[in-house]
């Protein structure tokens, strides 16, 4: 009978552990999902804000302000390279 006591306690135990190590998987995914929640909220919040919708339409669009101007940057180092290379 004591041994039936034992095995039961034994087999309690292990199931208590699988049960803890599950909990410990679900509360990490909660974490990652909390984070990715938060990351959207935020996102959201931005994406509605009145204020911020001029640039938000600019960083989505190529279109420009017409009060600014482009700026286009050239590595003329660059722009050698290709030429020696293209010259037979």
């Amino acid at each position: 009978m004591q041994d039936a006591v034992r095995s039961r306690g034994a087999g309690g135990r292990a199931y208590h552990w699988l049960q803890q190590d599950k909990l410990r998987e679900i509360r990490t995914e909660v974490k990652l999902v909390e984070g990715r929640v938060n990351t959207l909220r935020a996102e959201f919040s931005r994406n509605f804000d009145p204020q911020q919708a001029k640039s938000i339409r600019q960083e989505q669009s190529y279109r420009f302000d017409p009060s600014q101007r482009q700026i286009v940057l050239i590595n003329p180092d660059r722009k050698d390279a290709e030429q020696s290379d293209s010259k037979p």
